[in-house]
């Protein structure tokens, strides 16, 4: 045992062996209490199924809630596990999620922590350990259902990398992966314009364009078009289930306004809600902006600006509430400065991570939890994360300036 707490104080990597583990062992757990479902992985594995055989992979009937809402190129990407039978397949996914949160936490301590590793692994430990406890909540969920949030997540983490290490091709590729699974990468694009890396948005559109053309190897071309038809009305459906402004549980920043503020009294109609989320992205633009240029001279500022983008994620594309996992580089950021915050900055950045990953089921029972997700307590977790950390880039800045 005194070896082990030897391992914490000597060894950053003590809790990237203990997030593997703990992210390995729960398969047991679930397969005792409800065996192994992952429902959202069987509908990946039975549309690769589908795309091998050259059949249309939307709105087929039998399929019921749980549709395909991917673009058609994400579904080869998992073509390679119908080569097993489903049942060894979701082992095997699971297992590359494990190696996927160990790789996603090992990312996030090179890009954040990098700079008091082995002058202080134990700190590191304990920041990478509480950044884990925060977001299990949807990482647990992520496992159970067999998700994708945490494949995109690394991919973010890897194109920051590839930023900071100036490998403009390991950037393109990781954006490109990303965005055939959900377009959330999109959000990336005005801020590597901005900062003029016209040579990996370059590659990032040959990658694209290679990528897109994969599905031609199972369809002509007229199939292929009727399965990106098929995918764009997905994407309608979608897009149209996130407007309802005033609808509990939609934890989009654009509802959180509207549903906390008198912007309530606001009979918002169709063209006047296209109106004010330009003019919420317009502010937040704005906001993204202004937080980039305070960074000017600082050390880790462009990772942060990336943590920065991948945490508005989930409040500008809500999907479900584990895309909230988006926020662990956010919350690592926090948890890193936390020693020199104000009182203030302490209390925003506590009752950020609790609202943020404190809703757990176990605890508070099915009925509850429920009414915490309606009322959005995880989005309006992420926003006073988000916003501790505009704090702290504001009180870096003046101290510099000073």
């Amino acid at each position: 045992m005194k070896s082990i707490f030897s391992k914490y104080s000597k060894t950053w990597l003590f809790s990237l062996i203990c997030i593997g583990l703990i992210s390995v062992l729960y398969i047991f757990i679930e397969n005792r209490n409800h065996g192994i479902n992952m429902v959202d992985f069987e509908v990946f594995y039975k549309t690769a199924e589908r795309m091998f055989r050259g059949s249309n992979l939307y709105q087929v009937e039998g399929d019921g809630h749980y549709v395909y809402k991917y673009a058609p190129t994400s579904t080869a990407y998992f073509i390679p596990f119908i080569l097993l039978p489903i049942a060894f397949s979701k082992v095997i996914y699971w297992l590359i999620l494990c190696l996927l949160i160990v790789e996603g936490y090992y990312l996030s301590g090179k890009l954040y922590l990098s700079e008091s590793m082995n002058a202080n692994p134990r700190l590191n430990n304990t920041i990478l350990f509480i950044a884990f406890g925060v977001v299990f909540i949807h990482i647990e969920r992520e496992l159970v259902l067999g998700q994708i949030n945490w494949v995109l997540l690394v991919l973010y983490l890897w194109m920051a990398f590839a930023y900071i290490n100036r490998k403009p091709k390991q950037l393109a590729l990781s954006l490109a992966l990303s965005i055939f699974i959900k377009p959330f990468g999109l959000i990336f694009i005005p801020y590597l314009l901005l900062k003029r890396k016209i040579k990996a948005l370059t590659y990032f559109v040959s990658f694209a364009f290679g990528l897109f053309l994969i599905p031609l190897v199972f369809y002509n071309l007229s199939e292929y078009l009727f399965l990106l038809q098929g995918w764009i009305n997905e994407l309608v459906i979608e897009l149209g289930n996130k407007q309802a402004l005033t609808t509990g549980g939609i934890h989009t920043i654009f509802s959180l306004l509207v549903r906390y503020t008198p912007l309530y009294f606001i009979n918002f109609t169709p063209t006047g809600t296209f109106i004010y989320q330009l003019l919420i992205l317009a502010l937040l633009a704005t906001a993204i902006y202004w937080f980039a240029k305070m960074g000017i001279g600082l050390k880790h500022a462009e990772t942060e600006n990336f943590g920065l983008l991948i945490a508005l994620i989930p409040l500008l594309a809500y999907t479900n509430e584990n895309a909230f996992l988006f926020l662990t580089p956010a919350i690592i950021i926090g948890l890193k400065n936390f020693g020199g915050m104000n009182i203030y900055q302490k209390i925003l950045l506590i009752a950020g991570i609790l609202l943020q990953g404190g809703n757990i089921r176990e605890i508070w029972g099915m009925h509850l939890s429920l009414l915490l997700l309606d009322y959005s307590l995880v989005a309006i977790g992420a926003l006073l994360i988000i916003i501790t950390m505009f704090s702290i880039r504001y009180r870096q800045q003046i101290s510099i300036a000073s």
